[in-house]
């Protein structure tokens, strides 16, 4: 999970393909797309801390799960 400007967000669905990982994240009410490129295998924990690299997401942290 990630808190991100002051809710907590959850992975609701998540794709790969030969380049990139994506999917959506949501609060309950809101939804956001993320897009991740890398032709790596990820963990689940490895994809919310790539997520947060993202510049649009770079102001969240990552909670334990």
């Amino acid at each position: 999970m990630l808190n991100f400007n002051g809710s907590i967000w959850h992975i609701n669905s998540l794709g790969k393909n030969n380049l990139f990982y994506y999917g959506t994240l949501t609060n309950g009410t809101d939804t956001l797309e993320f897009q991740i490129d890398t032709t790596e295998k990820l963990t689940l924990d490895q994809v919310y801390a790539k997520i947060l690299e993202l510049p649009d997401y770079a102001s969240g942290t990552l909670i334990s799960s």
